[in-house]
């Protein structure tokens, strides 16, 4: 699998969570990212799928938001992997 079609596959999934997430709670988008920590245009290339964040390769801080993310987005933590599965069908 290329690296295009895992940055494809990861927006997806993770705009399928934050879009759950979304209706669940009426934040936007951007409200969800600030609330993160990140940036709001970094949130969105990822949701688009331009780019995903570094798992176990950037320091703890960045590793814990992504935990986080999942939270936020519904998921257990230890499932974060589900977002990057190159398996997925959502």
């Amino acid at each position: 699998m290329t690296d295009r079609e895992q940055k494809d596959i990861f927006g997806r999934n993770l705009t399928y969570f934050v879009s759950r997430r979304r209706r669940e709670t009426g934040q936007t988008q951007k409200d969800i990212a600030i609330a993160m920590g990140f940036s709001p245009t970094t949130f969105n290339t990822w949701c688009t799928g331009g780019a995903m964040p570094s798992v176990g390769v950037e320091p703890a801080p960045v590793g814990q938001k992504v935990k986080e993310l999942s939270q936020l987005c519904g998921l257990v933590s230890t499932c974060v992997s589900t977002v990057y599965s190159t398996h997925s069908t959502l």
